[in-house]
């Protein structure tokens, strides 16, 4: 009897979602109605839609992202304070 094949992990099927071209929901954070300007960019400020770990609590405020891949929608990774992400820029994994 062969045992069954292991079911692929959270980061598996993420890599896989992108590859296939689908878009995951974001349900980590939105982008806020606030702005600032940062190097002729318009920049967002973010709020966590659902409490990240011991990371931040669902609707608090962080920083500032320019679009939704500059912070990574999967994992532990946030954007505190003033702080600005954009251009190429992402955050990811663990990184605040």
């Amino acid at each position: 009897m062969r045992d069954k094949p292991k079911p692929p992990s959270i980061e598996e099927l993420r890599v896989y979602q992108i590859r296939k071209g689908d878009k995951m929901k974001n349900t980590k954070y939105e982008l806020t109605r606030e702005t600032t300007f940062w190097d002729s960019r318009k920049l967002f400020r973010i709020k966590a839609l659902a409490t990240i770990e011991n990371v931040v609590k669902k609707g608090e405020l962080g920083g500032f992202i320019e679009v939704e891949t500059n912070l990574e929608i999967s994992g532990n990774a946030w954007v505190y304070g003033n702080a600005r992400v954009y251009g190429d820029a992402q955050v990811s994994g663990d990184a605040q």
